[in-house]
């Protein structure tokens, strides 16, 4: 997933296009191959809302603290061995975004991006992210992004509201970590009033609508207990969120189903029952060729 965003300065003479990648492959030579594409960028003069030609662009290449140093070797060689003048750090640069908790409030969260690689033409810029810490995105900010995620009156299947909570209300309800801490606990009042934080009401009919209902919280804590991704607490009617709630780098949404089936397959067995998959055959439309017809 990633997010491109076109700016302009100095008159509109001057651009800079950032683009955001929420992860990158774990082997090197799949994160070369997402830099070369990135070239396509390499010829934009025009496409910036403004008549004129942008004479000079500059480009940013966000992406995730653990996939960084991967990105930057991969920078590295590609402009070494290749010799691409797109990846030139005089003006590709690579920044780092990592989400934490703030010191003085653990029950708030703020972003940071942070230069990693290379340097761009805008001054200015450019000396906001060599500051200690870098560029700090506070929570307000990322609480709008947020907003993008929206509910309906009619319940949502339970993966959906499942992955909002795992990426989004427990990384915002996220204590400071110690050495030797890798969960946190969290009870069901704490995760309904952060959800609804996250996802605000609205007024239809001067009536305050709540997005997301309370047994929809109930019902997805209770499936992330059965997939055991999170523990329940019955002595303390809470539950424990380990860290990082969803441990490999796979889609949310791919890896939550893939568990839910699991789980379902598993209980079926329990209760002696034979899980029969059920084939649906279908039909080829008239005209068309099989795939013999190709060998």
């Amino acid at each position: 997933m990633f997010l491109a965003i076109l700016t302009i300065y100095d008159n509109k003479s001057k651009g800079l296009l950032f683009e955001f990648k929420y992860s990158l492959p774990i082997n090197l030579n799949l994160v070369k191959d997402e830099l070369q594409k990135l070239a396509r960028y390499d010829y934009v003069k025009n496409g910036w809302g403004v008549r004129e030609h942008v004479q000079l662009a500059d480009f940013i290449l966000v992406c995730h603290i653990d996939d960084v140093k991967r990105v930057v070797e991969a920078a590295k060689q590609i402009f070494t061995e290749m010799q691409n003048t797109f990846l030139n750090p005089m003006r590709f640069s690579i920044w780092s975004w990592s989400i934490s908790t703030e010191r003085k409030d653990p029950t708030k969260e703020e972003m940071r991006l942070q230069n990693m690689y290379g340097a761009i033409q805008n001054v200015s810029l450019q000396n906001n992210i060599n500051e200690y810490g870098g560029i700090l995105i506070d929570e307000r900010v990322l609480m709008s992004l947020r907003f993008s995620c929206m509910f309906i009156r009619q319940k949502p299947p339970v993966q959906y509201t499942m992955i909002l909570l795992t990426q989004n209300v427990f990384s915002a309800l996220q204590h400071p970590l110690s050495v030797d801490k890798r969960e946190y606990e969290l009870d069901l009042n704490i995760i309904y009033k952060k959800a609804n934080e996250l996802f605000p009401p609205w007024w239809e009919n001067d009536v305050k609508t709540i997005q997301v209902k309370r047994s929809w919280i109930k019902e997805d804590l209770d499936t992330l207990v059965m997939i055991r991704l999170i523990k329940y607490i019955p002595e303390n009617d809470s539950y424990f969120i380990p860290i990082p709630t969803l441990p490999i780098r796979k889609q949310a949404d791919i890896t939550i189903c893939k568990k839910i089936a699991v789980a379902q397959k598993k209980a079926i067995r329990h209760r002696g029952l034979h899980y029969i998959p059920k084939v649906t055959q279908k039909k080829r439309p008239s005209g068309t060729k099989s795939l013999k017809d190709y060998l």
